[in-house]
């Protein structure tokens, strides 16, 4: 009688998990389909209407996405209008991409003079303000602008991830250079021995296309 007792608590307990497992996976499934539709009517209705409040009717996350921030940028890529991303998405990790994308997009790179003037605690950061820059000047092969960024490192690895190795005799500390060197192949150059030692090795392939 009692091991039929504790059998039966056993299957009470064990179905009573597994039916609010179920219940709790069938609700965030059904939310999260509920959410993507949502987000793609209130964006869409946004964007067209040019009215970021619109974006508000949205949560500020859910699974995976940002569905708020992502409103916000695309009204602001959408009409080219950089004063959205200070308004609305300031203090926030989608600063950066917002400013980057109407730069990038509009072949604007004082969109990115912006993003470097804006400023916050964490956001934007130094990287947010490089990446803005060197993905300018990789969309629309203009180099100057790696000139804007006032930190020194930072203005050669712009023009280092555009293919102008001659940077790398620019950098300020053997570190940066040697990674520099390592990344265009240019073995002999590293000072770290080890290194060296590995850039010979694995770059026995076809070089890169590179300005000089």
């Amino acid at each position: 009688m009692l091991l039929m007792s504790i059998t039966a608590k056993f299957c009470l307990i064990t179905s009573g998990t597994i039916a609010g497992a179920a219940f709790l996976f069938f609700w965030w499934f059904g939310a999260l389909f509920i959410s993507t539709s949502t987000i793609e009517s209130v964006t869409r209705r946004a964007v067209q209407a040019n009215k970021p409040s619109i974006c508000y009717r949205l949560p500020k996350e859910i699974p995976d996405t940002m569905p708020r921030y992502d409103c916000l940028h695309q009204v602001a890529v959408a009409t080219r209008n950089t004063q959205i991303c200070a308004d609305h998405l300031k203090g926030t990790p989608a600063l950066g991409s917002c400013y980057r994308e109407i730069a990038v997009q509009y072949k604007d790179a004082t969109a990115c003079d912006e993003l470097r003037d804006v400023e916050g605690d964490y956001y934007p950061s130094a990287w947010d303000v490089m990446q803005c820059y060197t993905q300018y000047a990789s969309a629309n092969y203009d180099w100057d602008v790696c000139e804007h960024l006032s930190d020194h490192d930072r203005k050669f690895t712009c023009y280092m991830y555009g293919g102008k190795k001659s940077a790398c005799d620019s950098m300020s500390t053997i570190q940066a250079k040697d990674d520099c060197y390592n990344y265009f192949g240019m073995c002999e150059k590293i000072d770290d021995t080890q290194m060296r030692q590995d850039c010979a090795f694995y770059n026995k392939r076809n070089p890169k296309e590179v300005s000089p």
